[in-house]
């Protein structure tokens, strides 16, 4: 912009150097042309002198104008060199900045590349995932398809199961029952078996559904009863009439099954139960402390029962009730 000016005042100078001579051969002329009227020698002085003024005087003006153009075209030179180095300078950063936008732009490529490389990369390995994403969820489909089926199956066999073990337990409990029963029924078995053959050997009577063994040896009460409970059968009880005359029939002295061992004074059979019917003698018993033990002693009268030391050896009557 200011080298356009200055082109401008350049111009504007050399047209005021034209109208300045332009108009100084104008006033020649008329001079000249009123000259011609006077007498010609002094004419030719005078405008010899004018002439020289005249042209004394433009070639002041040219010297004033060559010195101003000179000026202003010095000054539009250091103008025009502070804008070429200003534009040096901008071409220099141009340049610079062209560099390294071109740089960034090879940059930009470089990593516009491989962010394409890897988008190809992550849009293959999506694809891949998502192919993977639906055969794992064909086969969660299936696996799940599979499992409740297989659930299904299993709460079938969970339910029969259920059922078996119940009839299982059923049949346990049964098959125990049975058990035990076969073991009580072949207890009773073996039991009757003893008791058939115990009441096959020598001695042994029967009385209103029970057998009974008078023996030939003798022992003491203890003694005694271990022997009869051996054959499955305990001393003889007496709680009526008829067993005590039954007793007594025999004519034997001999234990029988009653005794106060447990609590003087307090007469109770082998079974534990207490004596409610006695027959004991007319002075019996008298033996407190010394004599525990009950026997047939005097036969021949109904009320034969006796205290005796239970160390004695007598013979004894064993009772086995095959009636309950």
């Amino acid at each position: 912009m200011a080298f356009h000016k200055e082109q401008y005042d350049m111009s504007a100078a050399n047209d005021e150097i034209s109208t300045t001579v332009n108009s100084s051969k104008d006033v020649l002329n008329r001079h000249s042309h009123e000259d011609s009227k006077t007498p010609s020698a002094a004419s030719e002085v005078q405008r010899c002198r004018f002439g020289t003024v005249t042209f004394g005087l433009v070639a002041l003006v040219q010297l004033g104008l060559i010195t101003f153009l000179a000026l202003r075209i010095q000054a539009s030179q250091k103008n025009l060199t502070k804008v070429k180095e200003q534009l040096i300078k901008t071409i220099y950063n141009t340049e610079a900045n062209y560099t390294n936008v071109r740089e960034k732009r090879d940059d930009l490529k470089r990593a516009l590349n491989d962010f394409s490389f890897q988008l190809n990369s992550l849009t293959e390995e999506r694809d891949k995932l998502k192919m993977i994403n639906y055969e794992m969820e064909t086969r969660s489909k299936n696996l799940t398809e599979e499992r409740d089926e297989l659930q299904g199956k299993l709460n079938d066999l969970v339910s029969k199961q259920n059922s078996l073990t119940k009839e299982r337990d059923n049949l346990t409990r049964i098959n125990s029952d049975t058990e035990a029963r076969s073991r009580i029924i072949s207890l009773e078995r073996d039991k009757l078996r003893k008791r058939l053959n115990t009441l096959a050997q020598p001695g042994w009577t029967l009385f209103r559904g029970s057998a009974y063994y008078i023996s030939s040896t003798t022992k003491t009460w203890q003694e005694s009863r271990i022997y009869c409970l051996s054959a499955d059968a305990d001393l003889m009880i007496i709680n009526s009439k008829e067993e005590q005359d039954f007793a007594n029939s025999f004519q034997i002295y001999m234990w029988i099954g009653l005794t106060d061992l447990r609590t003087e004074g307090t007469w109770e059979w082998v079974d534990g139960s207490p004596m409610t019917t006695s027959y004991w003698g007319t002075t019996e018993p008298n033996g407190k402390t010394e004599e525990n033990c009950g026997d047939i002693k005097t036969f021949t009268t109904e009320r034969s029962w006796n205290d005796e030391n239970c160390s004695r050896s007598l013979k004894w009557i064993c009772e086995m009730k095959l009636t309950q």
